[in-house]
């Protein structure tokens, strides 16, 4: 340094003299090792000077942890927090031991927040079995909801059968009673009482909107509602191990919710397994086939016990499976977390990356070749197999769902939730879920899990407001609004995020760039289609005539209402009652829609305070003579349905 003075070979408060750990730190030889005094290492306070005449060196912060062979790299301690007691390297209090103080004694395990604490002054032992009777209630329970719903389905389903094949009958009954004088009178009356029996089933039939019109059930509907929020209730456990300062309150709040995400240290697994990673790993990664190994256990024991004392009700084997894929389908994020939570991690203030689930372990370490195989399993039976399982029911199911009982009992969940249009929509799901709890595999920087977190998730979200694809209304509503509460916390959480610098302020500079492209493309496009119909006459994205071949179609269905109203008006009111019983919500109010547009566009009805016409008013007599006959007919048909429900209630 070329100084005369010692003192002036002294490193400034927030600097240090990086003399350790195998040079001498010594003031007097600052010139012959020729080092530089370089800014303090992020986790360490450097207050500079010199002690005894040594260069004072940069003391990690409570709350960090640093080992001896590498004093300048500061961990944080994410568990362990403040039994990190900074100062040295290697300081550890309440018993605690190890990298990032993540370990205790054999016997031991470490409260949040605390010391590391003997196991029988916690109860430990008694957790495990309590979390056990837990599951198997949870799972009896989703197995009644599941048998209830697919029982209500099935008896809707004869009912109808029953139904259409008394009706057959009494056509036949009509039929052979006027082939013969002799036998006309009686046939008449044999139809008569026919049609009394038809018109009672057919007044049944249209009564059941009533009874059905929250099909698949009530109990099923609260299942599903269950599902949507603990779906979204385990996104947001993803979203707060995302490694920024969250506030106290949320923070505490989060952490309840980690159980979602199959969080196991609650049930303190130190106290049988120990700190080593397959202790750590193991226990969280075989909750999943647990659950299905426990529901193969409740099946097989009502089997046996049902051989051996026959009033034991024997627990039908589909929809066993179809509990199992309620669970693992609900809790897919936690069932991808758990597994892939190995491969997570996150950064240190200024040491390599460690395992973001796991403290007490480096990222992708050699440690992770132990349990490697266990997850890899875990990645082709879960985590690939269910979308897989899933892509299969969604393929085979327009065949098989109304001619295989035993797929629609095993089955049904994935498709009887969602609108007949959308069956599909679950793998997508399913996808958006796959895709969020692999973004701390992907990066270990908080801002960009954020904006890959709104990359895969509101696509989805918009596509859900706009197509409405659950069966029942109110799962519509209520996955918009749960969806839309993530999404305010998510940019909420961004403003506390730091600033970007270097390679990912540049990544993310790619991905707007790209959205900003994407959109001006799509808004050129729609403005070259204009342009198009200047000139030439033609369009891709305008309005433009429907093909005649629709209009055709179009009529042609018009008129298969007149069909059925000639073949019987019970059998027709009983055929529209269960259309309209089954449909989604949604697209009745679709429907509801196109009769207001029909009424006013063809068949000259007044608007009624339903907007503007689409088109005006037929004031020829042509207009005048189809508004009289259309009404004619709807008070004829009016009528018919009144007469019909009078005598159904007699």
């Amino acid at each position: 340094m070329g100084s005369l003075s010692s003192q002036d070979c002294l490193c400034e408060s927030g600097t240090f003299y990086p003399c350790q750990p195998s040079k001498s730190c010594s003031v007097n030889k600052t010139t012959e090792l020729g080092l530089q005094c370089e800014a303090c290492p992020v986790g360490f306070n450097c207050a500079g000077e010199s002690v005894a005449g040594k260069h004072v060196q940069p003391a990690v912060s409570v709350g960090k942890y640093t080992v001896k062979e590498k004093p300048y790299e500061a961990y944080e301690c994410r568990v362990a927090k403040k039994l990190c007691l900074g100062g040295g390297a290697e300081q550890c209090g309440g018993g605690s031991s190890g990298l990032q103080c993540a370990n205790c004694k054999e016997g031991q395990y470490l409260m949040p927040d605390g010391e590391c604490t003997p196991c029988e002054e916690g109860g430990s032992f008694a957790f495990a079995p309590l979390a056990i009777i837990l599951a198997v209630v949870v799972m009896c329970v989703l197995y009644k909801l599941n048998v209830k719903k697919g029982e209500k389905l099935e008896a809707q389903r004869l009912q109808y059968q029953e139904d259409t094949g008394k009706q057959k009958k009494d056509e036949a009954s009509q039929r052979a009673g006027g082939s013969t004088s002799a036998g006309g009178t009686a046939g008449n009356a044999g139809a008569n009482a026919g049609n009394g029996a038809s018109a009672g089933n057919a007044a049944a039939a249209a009564s059941t909107p009533s009874v059905i019109a929250t099909a698949p059930g009530a109990s099923g509907i609260f299942a599903e509602c269950m599902g949507v929020i603990i779906s979204v209730l385990q996104l947001f456990a993803v979203v707060a191990l995302f490694d920024i300062e969250w506030p106290k309150a949320f923070k505490d709040l989060m952490n309840a919710l980690m159980i979602f995400l199959f969080n196991v240290d609650a049930l303190r697994p130190s106290c049988f397994f120990g700190f080593g990673l397959p202790s750590r790993y193991l226990p969280g990664v075989m909750v999943p086939p647990f659950f299905c190994l426990l529901m193969f256990a409740i099946w097989g024991s009502s089997v046996i016990g049902n051989k051996i004392v026959p009033k034991i009700h024997r627990m039908d084997g589909d929809y066993m499976i179809s509990t199992m894929g309620t669970v693992l389908t609900a809790l897919y994020i936690a069932v991808c977390k758990c597994i892939v939570n190995i491969f997570e991690c996150r950064k240190n203030p200024s040491a390599p990356t460690t395992m973001s689930s796991h403290d007490g372990f480096m990222c992708l370490d050699e440690a992770i070749l132990v349990v490697l195989p266990i997850a890899i399993l875990g990645i082709l039976v879960f985590t690939i197999g269910l979308p897989a399982l899933l892509a299969w029911v969604l393929t085979t199911g327009p065949k098989r769902y109304h001619v295989d009982l035993s797929f629609r009992k095993r089955f049904g969940f994935l498709v009887n939730k969602w609108n007949p249009r959308w069956y599909y929509w679950g793998l997508i799901v399913m996808l958006r879920n796959l895709l969020v709890s692999l973004i701390a595999v992907m990066t270990p920087d908080p801002l960009m899990q954020f904006v890959l977190l709104i990359l895969f998730f509101s696509p989805v979200f918009a596509l859900t407001l706009a197509n409405a694809p659950w069966r029942e209304e109110g799962l519509n509503f209520l996955d918009m609004f749960i969806s839309a509460t993530l999404l305010i916390t998510v940019l909420l959480a961004v403003t506390m995020v730091p600033v970007p610098v270097g390679g990912t302020k540049d990544v993310i500079g790619v991905f707007m760039v790209l959205v900003f492209v994407v959109g001006m493309l799509a808004a050129v496009g729609i403005l070259l289609d204009v342009v198009n119909i200047l000139l030439r006459g033609k369009t891709i994205f305008s309005r433009k005539p429907l093909d005649p071949a629709f209009q055709l179609a179009f009529i042609a269905t018009m008129l298969k209402f007149e069909a059925m109203h000639k073949l019987g008006d019970e059998q027709m009111f009983a055929d529209v009652a269960r259309f309209f019983s089954e449909l989604p919500m949604a697209d009745g109010k679709r429907i509801a829609t196109v009769m207001d547009v029909l009424d006013v566009g063809l068949f000259q009805e007044d608007m009624k305070g339903k907007g503007i016409a689409p088109n005006p008013p037929r004031t020829d007599e042509r207009g005048a003579e189809l508004k009289r006959s259309t009404s004619e007919k709807a008070t004829e048909i009016k009528r018919a349905s009144s007469k019909l429900m009078e005598n159904t209630s007699l």
